[in-house]
Formats: structure tokens, C-alpha cells, sequence
């Protein structure tokens, strides 16, 4: 077991944000991760795209929430890869 004083909380001043916002991130599916990972990239102002299927049963939650959506093959070509 980890002992408490091991433990280090990590705030914002303690990272850089600059390397992920100035990259063009695509979350394939919006389902229980895809929904967690990519509202918290868009809440903290990443370009985010969501590779979705125009027939899954996602698709229009994500619609609802503003999200830009592409197929997921576009999606992939469309993110930043270095």
C-alpha cells in the first residue's frame, strides 16, 4: 500500500498545456471513456474531433454536446500525429 506522504497531487501550474492545445486530438467512439476524455480535452480548449459512426447510437448525444464529428477514418487522418 502507498504510503500517504508518498503521494503528489498535480495542478495545472504543474504542466505545460501548450504541447496538447496546439494539436488536433481525435477520440475514436463517446461512449464511458470516449465522453470523459473528450469533454475534458474540449473544456480545457484542445481542437477536438470525435470519430463516430453517422449510424451509432452516439452520434446525436454528441451533436447535442457541440462536438465537431468526422467518420472515423477521416478522423484519424484529420488528428496530429507528432
Amino acid at each position: 500500500m502507498t504510503n500517504l506522504n508518498d503521494l503528489k497531487i498535480y495542478r495545472d501550474s504543474d504542466i505545460d498545456k501548450s504541447f496538447i492545445l496546439n494539436k488536433k486530438v481525435a477520440v475514436i467512439g463517446y461512449g464511458s471513456q470516449g465522453y470523459g476524455q473528450s469533454m475534458n480535452l474540449k473544456d480545457s480548449g484542445c481542437d477536438v474531433v470525435l470519430g463516430l459512426r453517422k449510424d451509432g447510437a452516439s452520434y446525436k448525444k454528441a451533436q447535442l454536446e457541440n462536438f465537431k464529428i468526422m467518420e472515423v477514418e477521416d478522423a484519424v487522418k484529420w488528428a496530429s500525429y507528432s
